[in-house]
């Protein structure tokens, strides 16, 4: 599998782990045009670490097969289940599909510290695909609407305008390179304030 068979356009979910540190956390990735790019925010410690080896940093990217990798991560408890070998970790596929991303500094916008991998290169596969945030909000989105044409006023908790908004709102920013699914996502939310009488 070649990195630039991973969809474009959708932000890519990835538990990124440096070499050289025995560090994790979820990053997401988004590819456009060939270029792949990620974003880090003050305070965490993978930018901390990237400032430390002048704007530079060899990622290894891991597609967990088990969502709860992520939480794992987020935890930092991840890292003390991989192995390491030259400083990096190696590459598991019982836990996922994994990716090389040598990535240098861009610049800086609204806050955040941008990133490129200069490639994306595949390690080792497991059969799975990257998740892909705006395809779960879109799916939720259409059960939702779907709830409202039914005659629900509520769907998890939540009145239904509130939550169709707030889905559609998940799909525009996590899809800004597939139109397509945001019109998609757009219809949806018509339809469901439509139904419920929003429209």
């Amino acid at each position: 599998m070649a990195g630039h068979s991973l969809s474009e356009g959708v932000w890519l979910e990835f538990v990124a782990a440096p070499c050289g540190e025995r560090y994790t956390m979820p990053l997401g990735v988004m590819g456009s045009g060939g270029a792949w790019r990620f974003r880090l925010y003050p305070g965490v410690g993978l930018l901390s670490i990237a400032e430390s080896r002048g704007w530079r940093l060899d990622l290894r990217l891991l597609t967990p097969l088990d969502p709860l990798a992520y939480m794992e991560s987020y935890l930092h408890r991840l890292e003390e289940r991989l192995s390491y070998r030259g400083g990096c970790p190696e590459p598991d596929p019982a836990l996922g599909s994994w990716y090389a991303c040598p990535a240098v500094k861009e610049g800086v916008e609204d806050g955040a510290v941008w990133f490129r991998c200069k490639s994306l290169r595949p390690l080792a596969s497991a059969p799975q695909h990257p998740y892909y945030r705006a395809y779960g909000c879109f799916v939720e989105l259409l059960i939702a609407a779907t709830k409202a044409r039914a005659g629900f006023r509520e769907y998890l908790g939540l009145e239904l305008g509130v939550l169709g908004r707030s889905l559609y709102a998940c799909v525009e920013k996590s899809a800004p390179g597939r139109r397509d699914l945001v019109e998609a996502a757009q219809l949806a939310l018509q339809d469901l304030l439509q139904a419920a009488g929003e429209a």
